[in-house]
């Protein structure tokens, strides 16, 4: 029998703009207690991530923030192995708990993402099971979109019922992509030789003591250099002071910018959607004025390199304006050397074709648009044009 806690479709809700593809399902899973607390947590989410300090919060406790203020709280469950992660869904459910199951986008059958390089977290609610069919269901706000974005507001939670082995195959692949990091990895080999050894009742001998000493002097030294990194490039960006007036006059560095990017459509001799396409200054036909990437790989990156570094105050993207095929996921990263990038402008779940990103004045002769996410229909990337405006010299 199917134990079930009603869940709304949300259709004409948030979309993944407005918050993003974690906070959505715990936006819905709220809205489980009381209908109004999905648009009430998805309300807070937008201003306290648009309008405070919300950095000054980490992951948790920013949450908790939120749904304090609608009478609920997060409750972290630790799973160990697949069996225990069904009889947890289960019996939380029983309780009248819905779940919110942190996976990785690359682990989910249903999406065009499945088996790719994509290692971005995803979040799955999951708000019904049945014991005898061993089914769990789970409610996903990104299936589908391609057919509902052009009739429905937000990202609906559509209904998808899945075996528990199909759950529990989902929950390992994550667990191992998750652990793949080099410093979790690390971690958690260590605590789990110590913690074995404790069990035993015996201590390592010292050159052991020395290796693992060793190791971790050679992690601290790597997260120094990584610390001291972003203290450089944030002092770097706080030299940039601009007058008044120096807003009243921009101009589009991107314009005629030394183009490349991971890779170019060329099906034939006649067409050949180059990398300088994207900042010619032009975007009426597609084959001469827009950059293509192939579409191996769900992955691809457009490069300008403007000649000197300026101070760059606002991005404009020009998207190919055609559903299905906007550009959804992307960052925009400005780098110094061409080698090291820093994340300037970072978008999820987009759906216009035409974007306008303003910073705050940013100092680079390099900027990237990278892209993770480059349309609903297929793995090609497609941009008309990149600009960059900063301020006239």
């Amino acid at each position: 029998m199917l134990k079930s806690l009603k869940i709304d479709y949300y259709s004409n809700g948030y979309s993944g703009m407005h918050t993003n593809c974690i906070d959505n399902p715990i936006a819905g899973a709220a809205g489980y207690y009381n209908y109004d607390n999905y648009f009430y947590y998805s309300f807070y989410y937008s201003i306290f991530k648009n309008w405070t300090s919300s950095k000054k919060y980490d992951w948790l406790t920013f949450r908790e923030e939120i749904l304090g203020k609608l009478g609920l709280r997060l409750k972290f469950n630790e799973i160990t192995n697949p069996s225990e992660l069904i009889a947890s869904i289960k019996e939380n459910i029983d309780n009248n708990c819905p779940i919110v199951m942190i996976v990785k986008y690359c682990t989910l059958f249903f999406l065009g993402s499945y088996l790719t390089d994509t290692k971005l977290n995803h979040a799955i609610a999951i708000s019904d099971y049945d014991s005898e069919k061993k089914i769990i269901v789970i409610r996903e706000c990104l299936l589908n979109k391609e057919v509902t974005q052009n009739v429905m507001r937000g990202d609906p939670f559509f209904k998808l019922q899945l075996t528990e082995d199909l759950i529990s195959d989902m929950w390992l692949k994550s667990n191992n992509f998750f652990k793949d990091d080099k410093y979790i990895k690390f971690r958690y080999l260590l605590i789990s030789k110590l913690h074995a050894q404790a069990l035993r009742e015996k201590h390592f001998d010292i050159s052991k003591k020395n290796e693992i000493m060793d190791e971790i002097r050679k992690i601290d030294s790597e997260l120094f250099v990584l610390l001291n990194e972003l203290y450089l490039d944030n002092r770097q960006q706080q030299k940039v002071r601009l007058s008044e007036n120096a807003y009243k006059k921009l101009v589009n560095y991107a314009l005629g910018a030394e183009a490349t990017a991971d890779s170019e459509y060329n099906p034939n001799n006649d067409v050949h959607c180059k990398a300088s396409q994207a900042v010619d200054g032009k975007w009426d036909i597609p084959a001469k004025d827009m950059w293509i990437s192939t579409n191996l790989g769900s992955t691809h990156w457009l490069k300008a390199d403007i000649g000197q570094s300026r101070a760059i105050i606002k991005f404009v993207i020009r998207h190919w304006n055609v559903p299905g095929y906007i550009t959804v996921d992307f960052k925009i990263q400005g780098s110094c050397d061409g080698r090291k990038w820093r994340d300037l402008v970072v978008i999820k779940g987009n759906d216009s074709d035409i974007t306008t990103h303003d910073i705050p004045p940013s100092l680079y002769r390099f900027f990237r648009l990278y892209i993770t996410y480059p349309a609903l229909n297929d793995f090609h990337a497609r941009v008309y044009e990149f600009e960059a405006w900063g301020v006239s010299e």
